[in-house]
């Protein structure tokens, strides 16, 4: 949700351009094909340069859902595990308990 906010408060074309092009540093792709893209928006006009932020805006709000999507599943899977550490030691404190009163 970070990067969406930070997208959603510069509107000015100028501050578009800026972030597109950091984004566009930041992927992990062939170093031609970055520069590629990064030549390629100084031939974009004003509006193809708005469709093209609000695209990579919605990618990028996209893919902060998937995040918390996946931080979530990874929760889920932990309470999961404790839930059943729990379980096993109850069972071994009631097996211990009548062991004790077998004893007796």
């Amino acid at each position: 949700m970070f990067l969406s906010a930070i997208f959603k408060k510069y509107k000015e074309k100028e501050y578009k351009f800026i972030l597109i092009k950091e984004l566009i540093e930041w992927l992990q792709i062939d170093l031609k094909q970055k520069n590629l893209y990064l030549e390629s928006l100084d031939f974009l006009d004003d509006e193809w340069l708005d469709r093209f932020y609000k695209k990579l805006t919605s990618v990028i709000e996209i893919i902060e859902e998937n995040d918390a999507l996946e931080k979530f599943k990874k929760q889920e899977v932990n309470i999961q595990q404790i839930t059943t550490d729990e379980i096993e030691e109850k069972k071994q404190e009631i097996n211990s308990f009548n062991l004790i009163l077998d004893n007796i």
